[in-house]
């Protein structure tokens, strides 16, 4: 195929076809791969995250680049990321970057530091706090600036779970399941909420969910019907039985709205047998070779 500006419509379509072959385990004549390409030669991810338009420029070099290496499998796709922290911003913390350039931002200190913090917290706005007119503004811009065929991806806003992590002190996170868990609770849905509030606007911004590889960051398509994601990074750290109590419940209801897809979680992963199981089920699991690789080898 050639690049960006002459993509054969025809070939996109027969690539997808065979991805949704695979997702319902139907012969195919290869197992196809997805591709993303980070480039930070020009550019640094801080000055990526921070300006959509060079962000714009990095994401069209890439799928050009992309689009004449891969002869089979790339459907090409776009993603507008500012770190993975919208949600925390939208909540009033504060972007947080190291003295490394190529660094993922995190957030500056904590908004819950004891239980009863939560009960100051007001819901966002998902439209027009925090990170999320940004996001909302460079996800129209590049969708109208690139070829129909190109894709984008949704915006990477973790999960519920990942929430608490970004806005509770590290030790009330986990001594909150047993100590304040109607809280939790009731922190959990108002985050369960925001996100699918979010999830409303990004799909708004890009003209439709099958604009979408998914809702969130993952560059690789899922098939009509299977667009659903969610980050749960955090239960890493906690037994299957709090995330059945605490993630499961809360990542489910996403996925009552956009049904199937995947979770995400890097590694490593005590509940993975729990994955699939949400309500209504989903369909794989996001994660990485490097934590995944040692204590499930069967992924």
């Amino acid at each position: 195929m050639q690049g960006i500006q002459d993509i054969d419509p025809r070939e996109i379509e027969k690539r997808k076809e065979r991805f949704r072959r695979v997702w319902n385990y139907q012969p195919v004549d290869h197992i196809p791969m997805g591709f993303y390409l980070d480039d930070l030669s020009t550019y640094s991810l801080r000055e990526q995250c921070e300006n959509g338009r060079i962000q714009y420029e990095v994401n069209y070099n890439n799928i050009d680049f992309l689009l004449q290496a891969i002869p089979d499998d790339y459907i090409p796709a776009a993603r507008v990321w500012p770190g993975y922290i919208t949600v925390a911003t939208m909540f009033g913390m504060e972007p947080h970057w190291s003295d490394e350039p190529n660094q993922s931002p995190g957030v500056t200190g904590k908004l819950v530091e004891k239980p009863s913090d939560i009960e100051k917290l007001e819901a966002p706005d998902p439209a027009r706090d925090g990170l999320m007119p940004f996001n909302i503004e460079w996800l129209d811009y590049t969708r109208r600036n690139l070829p129909e065929e190109v894709l984008l991806t949704g915006i990477d806003l973790g999960g519920p779970m990942n929430t608490a992590k970004d806005l509770f002190e590290t030790n009330l996170l986990y001594t909150m399941f047993y100590d304040a868990p109607e809280l939790f609770h009731r922190f959990l849905d108002m985050a369960t909420e925001v996100q699918i509030g979010c999830y409303r606007e990004i799909i708004k911004a890009v003209g439709g969910i099958d604009n979408l590889t998914c809702i969130d960051f993952d560059p690789l398509w899922a098939p009509e019907g299977r667009k659903g994601f969610v980050s749960d990074d955090v239960c890493a750290s906690f037994s299957p039985e709090i995330f059945n109590t605490f993630s499961k419940p809360y990542n489910s209801r996403i996925f009552q709205q956009w049904r199937g897809g995947r979770i995400h979680n890097c590694g490593p992963h005590p509940s993975i047998h729990e994955y699939l199981d949400h309500d209504p089920p989903i369909n794989g699991v996001n994660c990485s070779f490097t934590y995944t690789r040692n204590d499930r080898p069967e992924v």
